[in-house]
């Protein structure tokens, strides 16, 4: 189970206003429940954070901000207090970290750090931070556009663009690693991050297979293409010695 709000930049109704104009709950199954907090009230069930976004989004004019991690990178250890140190840290985000923007970086970082199986004293932080602060709005709405009906194969090679252009400016912090398999993780971790657990089944063994791999190595040669060496050597003219060629 974790929290939202629902944030709204532009009021295309003119009803709601701008700004958190509601907040809900997703439960285990994907199911979600939400109440608006501008009058008149009310509460609605939804199947999954995806319905939400495709009622309410408004072509990314109104988007869902997650107060509380994945279920999953939850700790489950119990505490003196009887309380979680998670719920602890703040009572009203429910992390420890300063807002859902770094939480979110953070998961990614650390899961780039496990697939790449780097030592967290190895990490760049700071030009990962800013690396992700620029690429994580990006590569998410690309996968909650992939995500949505009716899951196109273009949405997936977006995605997978995205996910290469946030790959190439991680050369030079992850020098020596794959790039192909940092864009994978990207990608991966995108769709992990908005997909519904009912849907996770099959979405998540799909976008870490083989025919993504493909995609991926399609978008970095046709984004990045490397640059074939030259046949032969070009002598300049003042390197010719006055009898002819050496």
């Amino acid at each position: 189970m974790r929290r939202f709000l629902l944030a709204r930049t532009e009021d295309v109704s003119g009803c709601s206003g701008t700004g958190h104009v509601a907040e809900g709950v997703e439960f285990h199954d994907g199911t979600v429940a939400m109440r608006w907090r501008v009058e008149p009230s009310s509460t609605a069930l939804y199947a999954s954070i995806v319905d939400v976004v495709s009622i309410h989004g408004h072509e990314g004019r109104t988007t869902v901000q997650w107060l509380d991690l994945p279920p999953d990178l939850l700790p489950v250890s119990p505490h003196p207090t009887g309380v979680s140190q998670v719920a602890q840290a703040s009572p009203y985000t429910g992390w420890p970290f300063s807002s859902p923007e770094d939480t979110v970086k953070k998961s990614l970082i650390s899961m780039l750090t496990a697939a790449l199986t780097l030592s967290a004293a190895s990490t760049q932080t700071s030009a990962l931070s800013d690396w992700a602060k620029k690429h994580v709005p990006k590569v998410t709405e690309s996968a909650r556009n992939l995500i949505q009906p009716p899951f196109t194969i273009t949405e997936l090679e977006q995605l997978a663009t995205q996910s290469v252009v946030a790959a190439q400016e991680l050369k030079g912090v992850f020098a020596g690693k794959e790039r192909a398999k940092i864009a994978q993780t990207v990608l991966s971790w995108a769709v992990q991050e908005v997909c519904p657990d009912s849907l996770e089944a099959w979405v998540v063994p799909l976008v870490e297979g083989d025919g993504v791999a493909a995609l991926i190595e399609s978008a970095f040669l046709k984004l990045f293409p490397e640059k074939a060496p030259s046949a032969a050597p070009v002598v300049d003219a003042p390197e010719v010695a006055a009898g002819g060629i050496q």
